[in-house]
């Protein structure tokens, strides 16, 4: 069995100390003791194998089971090895979506290697999102990378209208989810951006589908016409769809993650 991911933000060689939400995590669900072994990560492409350690605070709260509740967790790293960014990126504007449909799309776009989410409004968008929804995304996308062993977080911003999704992402070859006669296989489309060294961005609108006036407008940016099936799919399910087209051609790093200690 593979050994657990903790997320470290301050990772450094030597002793690691996981922030307070991290530490009740690994004490109280996944039971981690001293001597156990862990893979921790700080979000930022950097990862160490460690071993569970007795914290300074875990001698002091002995006695009491609260204080131990409440005691951090610590790991010892011997090393640090870092995972570069992909050479090809994969930026995904959607529209948003109820709850936890939304939630599943962050876990599984995260999971399939998605480096940038842009939760936009679109004209007929029924769900709006601001600012403030970010942060309970990016949880969403730290436990998907701790599950994946994934070892940098994704970008996630919500709050954007369409227009500003779609500036954020001008350097990368834009396509519009699109079931139309006119569209191309987004798997092609994909594999031909990714062969060729470039970046992605997929524009997936609301279940409303994409104005005319937003149509005309990606179209005279250039944008292509993708075709993901001849249903008509939910926002969560066309965003898994690209993103899985996405991931079946990447190409593995020979230094990554996928080769962490442990692994199965």
């Amino acid at each position: 069995m593979s050994p657990p991911w903790l997320y470290a933000p301050e990772l450094r060689v030597g002793l690691s100390a996981l922030p307070p939400d991290e530490a009740r995590h690994a004490r109280q669900v996944l039971r981690c003791r001293p001597g156990d072994a862990v893979v921790l990560f700080d979000g930022r492409g950097n990862w160490g194998a460690g071993v569970v350690v007795e914290s300074p605070e875990d001698s002091t709260a002995k006695g009491s089971p609260r204080k131990r509740r409440d005691a951090r967790c610590a790991a010892q790293v011997t090393a640090v090895y870092h995972t570069p960014p992909p050479r090809c990126r994969l930026t995904l504007i959607t529209a948003a979506c109820k709850g936890p449909r939304l939630d599943y799309l962050v876990e599984k776009a995260t999971e399939l290697g998605v480096d940038r989410l842009l939760v936009a409004t679109f004209e007929r968008s029924v769900v709006r999102l601001d600012f403030e929804h970010a942060d309970r995304l990016l949880a969403t996308a730290l436990a998907a990378c701790k599950q994946a062993g994934r070892a940098r977080l994704p970008e996630v911003r919500t709050g954007l209208s369409l227009h500003e999704a779609v500036e954020a992402a001008r350097s990368s070859r834009l396509l519009v989810a699109d079931p139309s006669n006119e569209s191309i296989p987004a798997a092609r489309l994909l594999d031909e951006t990714q062969a060729a060294g470039g970046d992605a961005a997929a524009i997936i609108g609301p279940e409303g589908g994409i104005s005319p006036a937003e149509r005309v407008w990606l179209d005279e940016l250039g944008a292509t016409r993708a075709w993901l099936g001849r249903f008509i799919l939910r926002v969560e399910t066309a965003a898994v769809a690209v993103a899985a087209c996405w991931a079946a051609s990447s190409v593995p790093l020979e230094s990554s993650s996928e080769s962490r200690p442990g692994a199965s």
